[in-house]
């Protein structure tokens, strides 16, 4: 099983669908047959969640 660690950059582009949207989007693909494991810190959660609120 892969493991990844997503950080920001990573999840702004599956959400914001900018470069790199196909990679992040076949990574959690990957979860759904569990062929990958995906984490994510609680600090990138919390700037996610910022960034997403000034826009």
């Amino acid at each position: 099983m892969n493991k990844y660690v997503l950080d920001t950059s990573a999840l702004l582009a599956f959400i914001e669908e900018e470069k790199g949207v196909e990679t992040v989007d076949g990574l959690l693909e990957g979860t759904l047959d569990k062929k990958s494991k995906i984490y994510i810190s609680t600090v990138t959660a919390i700037e996610v969640f910022y960034i997403s609120l000034r826009k």
